[in-house]
C-alpha cells in the first residue's frame, strides 16, 4: 500500500509534461488536425530553454525561450498544413524528425565546446505548510514545482475556451463543418492556424517542464515518446478535456510504475520500460472499443421510442422501389437487384450517418429486409411505411446504350403508376418540419404528394427523371411544383432536356435556367463534374466536386444516393454548399459498389476522408488567402 501511495507523487510529476501536451493536441484536434508533430514541439522546447537559461541564467528566459521555439515550429507547420493542404500525418512526422535531428546536432556541438546543458536548479517549488500533516496529499502536492501547480488553471482555462467561449464553437465548427462554418462566416484558416499555435505554446510550457522542472538538464530524445502518449491521452479522451486528463494521469502512473519494477523486481529493465506504451496500446483499443458499444446496440434491444426518436430525427423517402437487372459493360448481368429511386435515396441517407424512412409500395416479390440497413455508428433505414400489395413488384432492365447513357427499360408502366405512394400512405408519419424527398413518378402524382406534404408542414424536396419531362407543357407544370417546393433537384441533363442540349454545366450559364423555376434551393447534379448549389448563401451557384479518383463499378442511383445524403445533412443543420459535400461523399460510395451491396465497400474512417477531401478542395486557394489576411 505504501509503494502504492508512493507512486502518486512521481505520476502526478512524470503525467506533467504530458497533460500540457495533451492540452494542446485536443486544440488542433477540436480544429479537425491530427497533429502527431507534439513529440517534435517538446523536444526543441526542452533544448532551447535549458539552452537559454545556462546562457543567461534565468530561467524565466529560458522558459519563454523554450515556448517560442515551439510556437515557431509550429507556426510553419501551420501554414504549410492549413495554408498548402499539406497532409499533417506526414508534416508531423517530419516536425518530429527535424527536432530529433536539429537537437542532436546541437548537443554534440555544445558538447564538443565544452558547453554546459545543465542547470543548478529548476523552478522553485511550492511548500503548503498546512499539508504536512495529511498523509496522501502531503505526498501529492507539495513540494511540487510551479509548473506542476500551474496544471490546475491550465486544465480549467482550456474547458473554459472550449466550451464557453466563441473561440472554442469556431474551433469546433472549423474542424466538424468547415465549409458550414464558412459560410456561418468563420475564418476556418485562421481558427485552424491558431489551433496549431496554440498547441506549440502548450508544447513548449510542457518542454520546459520536463527540462528545467523535473531533470535540470537536456539530454539526447529525452522526451522519449512524451509527445506521442500526449497525442494518444487524446484519442483516448475523444477531445474532452476531463478525459484526456484522466488518461495522462493514468500513463505518468503507468512510468513510474515502471520506475519502482526496475527497482523491486529482476524483470529486465526493456520490458519494464514498454509498460507505459503497452498500457498506451490498450488505452486507445479500449476507447476505441467503448466508443463501438455505445453504438451498437443489438437490434432487439431498440425500443419503439427509439425508432420514433431516430425517424423525427432523420428523412423520410417518398417513391418507388424496383426489383432491377443491372447489365453491366463488361457483359456482366446482376440479377434481382434491389433498386429504386427510393431505395437509393434512403442507402445515400444511410452513408451520410443519417435515419431514412422509405415511403413506397411495392410487391409481394419485393425482398424489404435487404433495405433494413443499420450501421454501428448511426444510419438506418426503416421500411415500416412500405405497403406491400398482392402481385409483382415494378421490374427493370438497366443496359448501357452505344453512347454510354444509361437505360432502364420498365416492364409495365401500368405497375409502376399503381406502386406509386398517395397521400394517405403518409398518414402514419410526423411530417412537420422534416425533410421529405419526393422522388421522381409522374407530375401530376407528385403534385399530390407535395400537396400533402406542405398542408402537414414538411419540407420537400422535388426530384424527377427525364421519361415524365415528355408531356405537353412539362416546364410549366414542373415550375408550378417547384415553386411549391422548398428544394429542387434537377440533373443537368434535366436542364438540357428543358432548355437546350448546348447548356453548359457551369454556375453562370445554369443560373438563369435555375432562377426560372423560383425555388428557395436548388442543387444541379452534374455527374462526374459534381453538383452546382443555388441558394440565399450562393446565389451565383457554388460548385462542389464529386470524389475523384474512384473505381466505378456502377453509377446506377449516384443521383438519388445524392439527394439522400444531402438532405441529410440539411436536417442536421448544415448549410447547402457543406450538405451537399455530405451529398456528394454519400454518391461516391454508391458508384463503387451495387445496391445494397455498398455497405461492403463503405467505412466510416473512409467516409470521414473523403468529407475531409472535398472541404479541401472546394475553393482550394480560399483558406490560404485567408491565412494570409490574418498574418498581415
Amino acid at each position: 500500500m505504501n509503494d502504492l501511495i508512493g507512486l502518486l507523487g512521481p505520476g502526478i510529476l512524470l503525467a506533467a509534461p504530458i497533460l500540457y501536451a495533451a492540452l494542446g493536441g485536443i486544440f488542433t484536434q477540436r480544429a479537425g488536425i491530427f497533429n502527431i508533430g507534439l513529440e517534435g514541439f517538446m523536444l526543441l522546447s526542452a533544448y532551447f530553454s535549458v539552452a537559454a537559461a545556462s546562457a543567461t541564467g534565468s530561467l524565466l528566459v529560458g522558459t519563454l525561450a523554450g515556448v517560442a521555439a515551439a510556437a515557431l515550429t509550429a507556426a510553419v507547420m501551420g501554414v504549410i498544413v492549413v495554408g498548402f493542404k499539406a497532409d499533417e500525418v506526414i508534416v508531423g512526422i517530419a516536425v518530429n524528425v527535424f527536432a530529433l535531428g536539429l537537437t542532436t546536432f546541437l548537443l554534440s556541438n555544445a558538447q564538443a565546446s565544452e558547453s554546459r546543458l545543465e542547470l543548478a536548479a529548476g523552478y522553485p517549488q511550492l511548500h503548503l505548510s498546512w499539508l504536512d500533516d495529511v498523509p496522501v496529499l502531503n505526498q501529492v502536492f507539495n513540494n511540487r514545482d510551479v509548473l506542476v501547480w500551474a496544471l490546475i488553471p491550465a486544465v480549467l482555462a482550456v474547458s473554459y475556451v472550449l466550451r464557453r467561449t466563441s473561440f472554442g464553437l469556431r474551433l469546433k465548427a472549423a474542424g466538424e463543418a468547415p465549409l458550414a462554418a464558412r459560410a456561418a462566416g468563420v475564418r476556418v484558416a485562421g481558427v485552424r492556424f491558431a489551433s496549431v499555435v496554440i498547441s506549440g505554446v502548450l508544447c513548449g510550457i510542457a518542454g520546459a517542464q520536463l527540462a528545467i522542472g523535473s531533470v535540470h538538464l537536456f539530454s539526447e530524445n529525452m522526451t522519449s515518446g512524451r509527445g506521442i502518449i500526449a497525442f494518444a491521452a487524446v484519442i483516448f479522451g475523444a477531445g474532452l478535456v476531463s478525459r484526456t486528463t484522466v488518461a495522462c494521469l493514468l500513463f505518468g502512473f503507468a512510468q513510474a510504475l515502471a520506475g519502482l519494477l526496475q527497482i523491486r523486481t529482476d524483470f529486465p529493465p526493456q520490458f519494464v520500460l514498454m509498460v507505459p506504451f503497452i498500457l498506451t496500446i490498450l488505452a486507445v483499443t479500449l476507447s476505441d472499443a467503448l466508443r463501438g458499444r455505445r453504438v451498437r446496440r443489438p437490434a432487439e434491444e431498440v425500443t419503439a421510442e427509439d425508432v420514433l426518436v431516430a425517424e423525427s430525427a432523420g428523412i423520410v423517402v417518398a417513391g418507388h422501389l424496383t426489383i432491377d437487372e443491372i447489365r453491366l459493360p463488361d457483359g456482366q448481368t446482376l440479377p434481382a437487384t434491389t433498386g429504386g429511386a427510393a431505395g437509393y435515396a434512403a442507402l445515400g441517407a444511410f452513408l451520410a450517418q443519417g435515419d431514412a424512412a422509405i415511403v413506397a409500395r411495392v410487391g409481394s416479390d419485393y425482398p424489404l429486409a435487404r433495405l433494413e440497413l443499420q450501421h454501428l455508428d448511426g444510419g438506418r433505414v426503416h421500411t415500416d411505411s412500405v405497403r406491400v400489395l398482392p402481385g409483382r413488384s415494378i421490374h427493370n432492365v438497366a443496359w448501357y446504350a452505344a453512347d454510354g447513357a444509361r437505360v432502364f427499360d420498365i416492364e409495365s408502366f401500368d405497375v409502376l403508376v399503381a406502386q406509386t405512394p398517395q397521400p394517405e400512405d403518409l398518414a402514419d408519419l410526423k411530417l412537420e418540419g422534416r425533410w421529405v424527398l419526393v422522388a421522381p413518378t409522374t407530375l401530376e402524382q407528385q403534385r399530390h404528394l407535395v400537396e400533402e406534404l406542405k398542408a402537414r408542414g414538411a419540407r420537400v424536396a422535388l426530384d424527377t427523371e427525364l421519361h415524365y419531362l415528355t408531356v405537353p407543357d412539362a416546364l410549366e407544370r414542373l415550375r408550378d411544383l417547384t415553386r411549391l417546393s422548398d428544394c429542387f433537384l434537377p440533373s443537368i441533363e434535366h436542364i438540357r432536356h428543358l432548355f437546350g442540349a448546348g447548356t453548359p454545366d457551369d454556375p453562370a450559364s445554369l443560373q438563369a435556367a435555375v432562377a426560372s423555376f423560383d425555388c428557395p434551393l436548388t442543387v444541379v447534379k452534374c455527374g462526374r463534374d459534381g453538383v452546382v448549389v443555388y441558394d440565399s448563401g450562393a446565389p451565383q451557384g457554388a460548385t462542389v466536386p464529386a470524389v475523384s479518383d474512384l473505381e466505378v463499378s456502377d453509377p446506377t442511383g449516384a443521383g438519388d444516393s445524392f439527394n439522400g445524403g444531402f438532405l441529410v445533412g440539411l436536417a442536421r443543420g448544415e448549410r447547402a454548399v457543406a450538405a451537399a459535400v455530405t451529398g456528394c461523399v454519400a454518391a461516391s460510395f454508391v458508384v463503387q459498389s451495387v445496391g445494397v451491396e455498398v455497405p461492403t465497400v463503405f467505412s466510416s474512417l473512409e467516409r470521414a476522408s473523403r468529407y475531409r477531401l472535398l472541404s479541401r478542395i472546394e475553393t482550394p486557394s480560399l483558406e490560404r488567402e485567408e491565412l494570409v489576411q490574418d498574418q498581415s
